[in-house]
């Protein structure tokens, strides 16, 4: 037997509750890629979903060696900027021998900077994040 209080009972017609639920509804999605060579030294390509404050960024890309170098990319549209920096790191084999880190950062300006210094150019990495944004 399922008991029913109505005293609890919230009417949909409140604001607040409406806006809450819409932002539920309110998911958009961002894609980007530099170039159509994936062999490029900077090649960077990223798909992000924003539901509410949240974003998930799906990227692929290849960094040069060198660390605090700009990625050649589009800053990221302000509704999916993350509110602080953010860290990505991918896992690649160098030189068949050892697996290495290789990071990069989001910063709230929407632009992704190599993080570290890496050895080497590096292709062929990729990961997943999920960061909360600014706006």
């Amino acid at each position: 037997m399922c008991r029913l209080n109505v005293a609890n009972f919230i009417p949909l017609n409140n604001n607040s509750l409406l806006d809450r639920l819409e932002n539920l509804f309110n998911i958009k999605t961002y894609s980007y890629h530099n170039t159509e060579d994936v062999n490029s030294d900077m090649y960077i390509h990223y798909t992000v979903l924003k539901i509410m404050n949240i974003c998930i960024l799906e990227i692929k890309f290849a960094r040069v060696a060198n660390k605090d170098i700009v990625m050649p990319a589009n800053p990221l549209p302000a509704e999916f900027r993350p509110k602080s920096i953010e860290y990505l790191s991918a896992i690649a084999s160098t030189g068949g021998v050892k697996m290495d880190y290789h990071w990069l950062r989001l910063e709230p300006n929407g632009h992704f900077y190599t993080h570290n210094d890496a050895g080497i150019t590096v292709r062929n990495l990729q990961t997943t994040i999920a960061y909360v944004t600014a706006n």
